[in-house]
């Protein structure tokens, strides 16, 4: 460790990024893996492949510095040893920043066991030249099995702790799951960011959903750790990843929740003076059925074409009692009827899954990012599984992708097909 090296404690950020310090040459799969479980908790990070700009390491390095981390995860593989980058800029300069700034977060994730198969505690250690035993007793976190999970989730809540400490009431949650992220998307709250597919208009990969699964779960501490009392949520998803935000966060917990797009901001508190959107509803019975309810829900600006939820219907009809189309007339929905038209559908469906016993629904959506917001939040009580559109081939088809169910775990599964 050189102790020539100065850090600054303007390096610190509680806002900034997640710094991901590896070796490339047996470092790579598992900083890709840890980076997008980081991502998917609300972290945003800073790698060298995305975030670096070309030139000398060291310089590069700065330039992370210079824009502030909030925390580091050093990634330890048998070849960090031969490392001279890691052993002699980033991980003195992590430990500087540490000692610095309490405040800072550094967590270790461990790849190297022992002759016994354990975690090799000592390891970060002896493979980084660390004189003493300074990096054995920091948390570690084992690479297999829930340790990049446990990682994610730990270090959001240090990150809502940093938020607590502003005493702002108000949790910015922001989300994308079509773009590929950059640290710049840094900023206060979580910014949930998740793999998008190949061709970004299309569904989202599974890892992308196991790591929202975590976030999901983790969604009441992280809200508890934050302080706040009212959630802002904000950016642009694929609809089954919004309604599973407004699964997690259910009116249950009377927590205000505000969506804010461009059309403005769509308050949960419900607006009794706001004009009723008039919607039509078609319900009919299918099939003896396996307890199952059908719905199609077109309130987009445009209406949509049915015929790929018909077609659907028309493969699992023995599968479905009952089906219901609903579609709003009269347009654009404006901000301020939003929770009301919400309150609309939810009561359309609980009014159909009620002689089913509250079933199983499966919901095929076309809404704006806000309006499925709201929905989840109003129908976490019921097993939905929700179908993305996808038409990357002819004929377009509803995927199934996620099934919500009221519990600790509301993203109870996600499609084997993905």
């Amino acid at each position: 460790m050189d102790s020539d090296d100065q850090v600054e404690p303007r390096a610190f950020n509680p806002d900034g990024a997640v710094f991901v310090s590896y070796r490339q040459s047996d470092g790579s799969v598992l900083a890709e893996e840890v980076s997008w479980a980081l991502r998917g908790c609300g972290l945003p990070v800073w790698r060298d492949k995305q975030d670096l700009l070309p030139g000398d390491f060291n310089e590069r390095i700065r330039q992370a510095f210079d824009e502030g981390i909030s925390a580091a995860v050093v990634v330890i593989t048998p070849d960090i040893a031969h490392s001279q980058v890691v052993k002699t800029v980033e991980v003195p300069q992590l430990l500087a920043l540490h000692q610095l700034e309490p405040r800072f977060s550094l967590a270790i994730l461990n790849a190297v066991a022992t002759d016994g198969g354990r975690l090799d505690y000592a390891a970060p250690d002896s493979l980084l030249d660390i004189e003493g035993a300074y990096l054995k007793d920091t948390k570690q976190y084992a690479h297999a099995g829930a340790g990049i999970k446990e990682l994610s989730v730990e270090m959001a809540r240090r990150r809502m702790i940093e938020l607590s400490r502003t005493n702002d009431s108000v949790l910015p949650i922001d989300i994308q799951t079509r773009t590929w992220p950059q640290a710049s998307d840094a900023r206060r709250g979580l910014v949930v960011r998740l793999r998008p597919s190949a061709d970004a208009a299309r569904v989202p990969p599974m890892d992308a959903y196991r790591n929202f699964q975590t976030f999901l779960s983790a969604c009441p501490q992280l809200l508890s750790a934050s302080g706040a009392d009212r959630v802002e949520v904000s950016g642009g998803a694929h609809l089954s990843m919004a309604f599973g935000i407004g699964v997690s966060l259910p009116r249950v917990r009377h927590i205000p929740l505000t969506v804010v797009d461009s059309a403005g901001s769509w308050d949960s508190t419900s607006n009794r003076a706001s004009a009723t959107t008039t919607l039509q509803v078609e319900a009919s019975d299918v099939s003896a059925g396996n307890g199952r309810l059908a719905v199609y829900v077109d309130v987009a600006e445009y209406s949509g074409d049915p015929l790929a939820f018909e077609r659907w219907l028309e493969r699992n009809r023995s599968l479905v009692n009952r089906r219901v189309v609903v579609r709003a007339l009269g347009g654009r929905i404006d901000s301020p009827s939003g929770q009301r038209l919400a309150e609309q559908i939810e009561g359309v469906i609980r009014e159909n899954a009620l002689p089913l016993q509250h079933g199983h629904v499966d919901l095929f959506l076309r809404a704006s990012f806000p309006v499925a917001v709201l929905l989840g939040r109003l129908l976490n009580t019921l097993t939905v599984t929700v179908y993305e559109w996808d038409n990357s081939s002819p004929p377009a088809t509803y995927v199934e992708v996620a099934t919500y169910e009221y519990g600790t775990n509301p993203l109870a599964g996600i499609a084997s097909q993905l």
